[in-house]
């Protein structure tokens, strides 16, 4: 399976993200293996507006699959 990295370039991918940790929390039982999407809510919201933590666009990076499957990095 070939995969692509890319930037998170827009907000799209901020909302594409945050549909797939509600898909894997999901396929996981609703147990909390990986980020859960209030923490990356949290992390968008206030630690980046608030606190200026870090860029979606420079500190987030999504490989891709050629059927579009997203996974974090």
């Amino acid at each position: 399976m070939k995969t692509t990295i890319r930037h998170c370039e827009s907000e799209d991918y901020y909302w594409r993200i945050r549909q797939f940790l509600r898909e894997v929390f999901l396929l996981n039982d609703r147990r909390e293996v990986s980020w859960q999407t209030a923490r990356m809510d949290y992390w968008r919201w206030h630690g980046i507006e608030n606190m200026g933590d870090g860029t979606l666009e420079h500190d987030v990076f999504i490989w891709e699959t050629s059927g579009g499957c997203a996974i974090l990095s």
